[in-house]
C-alpha cells in the first residue's frame, strides 16, 4: 500500500456505519493521510465547509442526509475558488450498478468505490484518482 503515500493529504471519511468508518480511516492513516469522520450528510458537509479536504469518501446510503444530497451541497459552496479548490469526492456503496452510478456521478461526485471495501486496492485506488485530477 505504499506507508506515507497520502502524506499532507486530508481526507474525510463519511459513513453512519462505523465499523465501515473505522476501516477506511485506518487504512487511509496507514497511508500517511489526516483523516477525520463524519457520521452523516449533515456533519460531512459542516465539516467541508469548515476545513479544506483533498478527499472524500462517501457512503451515498445515510440517515439524516444521504451522500448524494451532502455531495450536492458540497459541490454548491460558493466559497470555492483556485485559492480552495473543490475536494475529490468518491462514493462508497454496495450499489454501484446502472443507475446508482449515474446518480453518484449527476450529483457530483468524482467516482464509485463498490463495499465490500477491498482493503488491498482501495487506497491505490483512490491514489490514482487523486493524480489523474
Amino acid at each position: 500500500m505504499g506507508q506515507n503515500r497520502l502524506s499532507g493529504r486530508k481526507v474525510l471519511v463519511v459513513d453512519d456505519n462505523s465499523p465501515s468508518r473505522e476501516l477506511l480511516t485506518l487504512l487511509f492513516r496507514a497511508a500517511g493521510a489526516e483523516v477525520t469522520e463524519a457520521a452523516n450528510g449533515v456533519e460531512a458537509v459542516d465539516k467541508c465547509g469548515a476545513d479544506d479536504f483533498d478527499l472524500v469518501l462517501m457512503d451515498v446510503q445515510m440517515p439524516v442526509m444521504d451522500g448524494l444530497e451532502a455531495t450536492t451541497a458540497i459541490r454548491a459552496d460558493e466559497s470555492r475558488s483556485a485559492d480552495r479548490p473543490q475536494p475529490l469526492i468518491v462514493a462508497v456503496t454496495a450499489h454501484a450498478m446502472g443507475e446508482a452510478v449515474r446518480s453518484c456521478l449527476a450529483a457530483g461526485m468524482d467516482a464509485v468505490i463498490t463495499k465490500p471495501i477491498d482493503p488491498g486496492t482501495v487506497v491505490a485506488d483512490v491514489i490514482r484518482l487523486l493524480e489523474e485530477r
